[in-house]
């Protein structure tokens, strides 16, 4: 009988993180066959490793899920990346429009401070 891994061991064996394995165990169950150790620890088979490899090795390559799982059923599929995001174009900040006033300067800071000498009381 083969020796069966742990989660801890296929993770450093594949170099695939723990989390990520679970996650390909979520979408794709029946393709990667696992077993049930003490307290439903899962242990991965030989065949097990190599699906991940694939699949680790398929989704770097960009392919879509169908095509990954066509590929680990034994069919041949012609390689089509997704494609990649749209890069968005950097705009370039225009510079700050710099006045040479002062703040009393203002017109309006002149208007309120004519109203407060008027007794107005707009402040």
């Amino acid at each position: 009988m083969a020796k069966l891994l742990s989660l801890k061991e296929a993770s450093t064996s594949t170099e695939i993180g723990a989390s990520t394995i679970r996650k390909y165990l979520g979408e794709f169950p029946d393709f990667i066959p696992v077993e049930k150790g003490a307290r439903n620890a899962l242990l991965f088979t030989p065949e097990a490793i190599k699906a991940l490899k694939l699949i680790k090795k398929s989704y770097k390559a960009r392919m879509p899920k169908e095509d990954i799982i066509a590929k680990l059923s034994g069919k041949t599929v012609k390689t089509t990346p997704l494609k990649k995001a749209a890069t968005k174009k950097v705009v370039k900040a225009k510079k700050p429009v710099v006045l040479n006033k002062t703040l009393a300067e203002e017109p309006t800071i002149q208007i309120g401070y004519h109203d407060a000498n008027q007794g107005h009381d707009l402040w």
